[in-house]
Formats: C-alpha cells, structure tokens, sequence
C-alpha cells in the first residue's frame, strides 16, 4: 500500500522546542520557537486522514503496523524570491530540509499512518524545491513493497552479505596489484 497526498500551504519546520517552570508550578511548560507549525501539523494529518479514508477497504490503524520499516519521500515547494535566478530549482536557503521532515513524521504519526516515527527507514526523494503553489508532496511506501518491485534481485541475508566482504578483502589483500599507482 502506498499513500501518497498534497498539503497547500507553506510548509514549515519544526526547530527548537524549550522548557521552562513558572514560579508555583509542579510541570514544566514545553513551547515551540515556531507559532505556525501547530497548525502546519494539523493540516498535515488532516489531509493524511482524507487521504487514508479514500483508500478502498478497511484500513487498520495504524496502516503501517508496529515494526514496518516506511519510506517517506516529501517534496516542499516554496516560492521563489526575486532575489534567486529562475533556472535554479532547488531551494538552498533556511528553513532545514530535516526540520521540514521532523515536522512531517511527527503529523503522520498523529494521524495514523504508523505507529512511531522510529519507523522511518528512509527519506529517499525528499527535497526543497522552488515552484508554486508552495505546498508539501507527501509519500509514505512500506519498504517491503520497495523491495519487492526492485529489479527482481534476491534479497543477500546479512550471512551472505558478510561473507561476500569477507572475500572481497581476501581478494584485495592477496593481490596488491590493483592498488599500484599505473607509471
């Protein structure tokens, strides 16, 4: 299964968060150093839940169960400044591409689509772009599924993957000859 949306809006990061205890209180307060990213996240896991609703069929919840290692792939797009020439598209100014992700990760948790963020696996295909509307293109694959439309290449355990390095340092080592500088 893959659930893939587009949330509208300027995507925003989650940074820094701080705590602090006022005088005659027990908990501390915690606060975020961004005032947008509370309704950033909600609108992340409004449309997470929009787009989980119109799959087909039941769904669990969350859909990516306990212990699934998940791809997210999040493209942000932000409108471009006067200031950067038009045949750039990549976006290399603030706010943090892994700021933007942790933003993203936790929104996706609160609506369900995996138990706990630690699932993430992978964030191959994540970038910030410049283009309009600035919005954030969001998908989530469960990487079994990655692996099995892969080139229909089994699949080394960690056994055979240890033992082909294994030889390949007994191969590098019994012949120097390939790393002799050519004269």
């Amino acid at each position: 299964m893959i659930l893939s949306f587009t949330v509208h809006g300027t995507p925003q990061p989650q940074g820094s968060t701080r705590a602090f205890l006022p005088k005659g209180f027990t908990r501390p307060i915690v606060t975020s150093d961004n005032p947008n990213l509370k309704s950033w996240r909600q609108d992340v896991a409004k449309v997470a839940l929009t787009a989980i609703n119109d799959l087909s069929g039941e769904h669990p919840n969350p859909i990516f169960a306990k212990g699934t290692p998940v791809r997210v792939q999040a493209r942000f797009f932000f409108a471009q400044p006067a200031s950067v020439r038009q045949d750039h598209e990549w976006k290399t100014t603030n706010p943090d591409l892994d700021k933007l992700l942790r933003g993203i990760c936790d929104s996706l948790k609160q609506a369900g689509v995996y138990y706990d963020d630690s699932q993430v696996a992978n964030f191959d295909g994540s970038g910030k772009f410049f283009g309009l509307p600035e919005r954030a293109e969001i998908s989530v694959f469960p990487l079994a599924e990655l692996q099995s439309r892969d080139s229909g290449r089994p699949r080394r355990t960690r056994a055979q993957r240890g033992s082909a390095e294994a030889s390949a340092r007994g191969v590098l080592a019994a012949d120097p000859v390939l790393f002799e500088a050519p004269e």
